[in-house]
């Protein structure tokens, strides 16, 4: 029986969060702040809210006080257990402008594809290859992700990574 491996610090048969908990995420409290802005000012049925990250897992530490609150809200995820939703392909081809070699043809997920509105919560976080990535790194997750095949990763890129760029290294402070 294959075992999901951890990822970002979260134990995949708990959802609990075990280590990296002082690593830069956007809080809990920030999602549910976002959350009552949506439901309680701009009058969204909470239905029709989806948040997560299809990279990852949503760990217990962030879904229970966001779910308590807004138990109707649809929470995504990598995996969908623990009443969180998995996230699923669409038929909506994505096109990478650089056109790159040897991979396979992406699709938008279908909770970004199927979306009226899409609210990109910044993270202000450094990265370590990259600089301050802001919202960039927040799109990280919206095809599919970087373990499957064909996938063509982003970290390939980085201005770290090509030694014609200049830049030598950066450091995360």
């Amino acid at each position: 029986m294959h075992r999901p491996r951890r990822v970002g610090g979260v134990d995949p048969n708990t959802y609990d969060l075990v280590s990296k908990m002082n690593y830069m995420n956007t809080s809990p409290q920030m999602i549910r702040a976002l959350l009552r802005q949506l439901v309680y000012q701009a009058g969204v049925n909470p239905a029709d809210i989806s948040v997560g990250d299809p990279v990852c897992f949503f760990p217990n530490q962030y879904y229970d006080p966001c779910h308590g609150e807004f138990p109707n809200v649809r929470y995504l995820d990598r995996l969908g257990r623990f009443g969180r939703t998995a996230v699923q392909p669409s038929s909506v081809p994505f096109y990478w402008s650089c056109r790159p070699a040897g991979t396979m043809q992406d699709h938008v997920l279908a909770p970004y594809a199927e979306a009226d509105y899409f609210i990109n919560l910044s993270n202000l976080k450094s990265h370590s290859a990259a600089g301050v990535t802001l919202c960039g790194k927040n799109y990280y997750g919206f095809l599919r992700l970087p373990t499957e095949p064909g996938y063509y990763s982003l970290h390939d890129t980085l201005p770290s990574t090509i030694s014609a760029s200049g830049v030598i290294g950066v450091s995360s402070i």
